[in-house]
């Protein structure tokens, strides 16, 4: 039996409305990253860190919305890309 998460399974992950509940009250900068590290999904908190809105983000990567933070840390390796794993970076606050 294949338990791989399907396109549809992350569409309605990303679309659940606990995940809307915790990108919306997080006290932090949350996002969420295509394979192709490009913004799916991004809360306000860290729209105000970068100065840019939520739709500005939205299909963009780290290095075209923010490109002082992509080149500081590197951006997203592909080790965290393929083994799901966080990419954790301190944005300074403004």
């Amino acid at each position: 039996m294949d338990r791989g998460i399907t396109r549809s399974d992350w569409a309605g992950a990303l679309t659940s409305p606990e995940l809307q509940l915790i990108y919306e009250t997080a006290p932090i900068g949350l996002a969420f990253f295509s394979t192709d590290c490009r913004y799916l999904l991004i809360n306000q908190h860290l729209t105000e860190i970068c100065g840019i809105s939520v739709a500005e983000h939205i299909g963009r990567s780290v290095r075209e919305t923010v490109p002082d933070v992509a080149a500081q840390r590197g951006g997203i390796s592909s080790d965290q890309r393929w083994n799901n794993t966080a990419a954790l970076t301190t944005l300074p606050s403004s």
